[in-house]
């Protein structure tokens, strides 16, 4: 059980009154305004050595940089023409970097290969050269790379730009994982606009957040007291499906619990390695989950319910970017629901 670091739960406190002058598309914009990086989160079991594709035809110097390489913690792989470097890649090989030398010899250059690989997996490449011609330069430069290092420069420099390359491939999907996540943030905000109607706005969260958590399914549970009740679920629960389950005490369900107390999100990466009371044994067993992510529903300090979404296979990791989001956007989910009850209640 591992919550990770806070989001942005204080910033949706404070800007609570928000909702009481406005309307919600007032606090989605300010939420989306204030919005900040997501913080990863790694499996600790998982290997750390990131894996280089060496793509050289001159044997010695290929021996060389993969030496140097390896001695500084890189797994790499190597591949004497672009020809082998594009069967490489596209065999699923798992793949950090290439380092593509310009010239192969006979076959296809560098470029060529770099310009296939791509075509078909994005995937972080530096060029090799001994050249510094401009045209030579100028060819690689039509090409989405992180680099152009120049051989003989030493190890040095060779070390350097791997670890820039990385920086800058690191940096440039960062940005682009925060352009897809504002722009789910917007389009679920709308959906949930639209209705002041608590059960459709729990559904609609529901089906939305496990879709966007890659998960197969959800549910969403809104707290009473000591107990929590179901709301929504996706898929929806089966008629046979246990009342004591629908409704149940917060101390037969420690994982919500503590999701709601500590109002941060908590994660299970494997079900059949968990510690579970008896009562959360048997919602696994029957919704067949395998890894769990519990995300509080927080509004004004307090976590009014849970957003749960898990996966049916193999164990799966929740990624910084994905606990950031569903946090964002339950966050938002709690204030059209407490908008929607106070409305229940006029």
């Amino acid at each position: 059980m591992n919550p990770p670091p806070d989001t942005d739960t204080d910033f949706i406190r404070s800007n609570h009154n928000l909702s009481r002058q406005g309307s919600l598309s007032t606090v989605v914009w300010a939420l989306v305004v204030h919005y900040t990086s997501p913080i990863e989160m790694t499996d600790p079991d998982a290997p750390m050595r990131q894996t280089i594709l060496l793509v050289e035809d001159q044997a010695l110097i290929a021996l060389a940089e993969k030496n140097t390489l390896e001695s500084h913690g890189y797994s790499v792989i190597t591949a004497n023409t672009g020809e082998r470097a594009v069967e490489v890649v596209a065999s699923g090989r798992p793949i950090d970097l290439i380092l593509m030398d310009v010239n192969l010899g006979a076959g296809i250059d560098g470029p060529t290969a770099a310009e296939r690989i791509l075509a078909g997996r994005n995937v972080p490449i530096a060029f090799l050269s001994a050249h510094t011609e401009p045209e030579v330069v100028e060819r690689t430069e039509q090409i989405t790379s992180y680099g152009y290092i120049v051989k003989d420069s030493g190890d040095t420099v060779l070390l350097a730009s791997v670890r820039m390359a990385f920086r800058l491939f690191d940096a440039m999907h960062s940005v682009e994982a925060s352009r897809r996540m504002l722009a789910t943030i917007l389009e679920v905000s709308s959906h949930l606009i639209e209705t002041r109607d608590l059960q459709v706005i729990l559904q609609t969260a529901s089906d939305q957040l496990a879709s966007i958590a890659g998960m197969d399914g959800g549910a969403v549970y809104l707290v009473d007291h000591e107990s929590v009740v179901m709301k929504a679920a996706t898929p929806a629960v089966s008629a046979d499906f246990p009342d004591h389950l629908t409704r149940a005490p917060l101390s037969e369900h420690p994982h919500i619990r503590m999701a709601i107390e500590t109002r941060s999100p908590v994660s299970v990466f494997d079900t059949a390695a968990e510690d579970f009371t008896p009562a959360e044994q048997e919602v696994v067993r029957l919704r067949s989950l395998r890894s769990i992510l519990y995300v509080p529903l927080i509004v004004r300090a307090t976590a009014i319910g849970v957003f749960i979404s898990g996966s049916t296979e193999a164990p799966t990791i929740f990624s910084g970017e994905v606990v950031h989001l569903c946090s964002t956007l339950a966050n938002i989910v709690a204030l059209a629901a407490e908008g929607a009850m106070m409305d229940a209640t006029r």
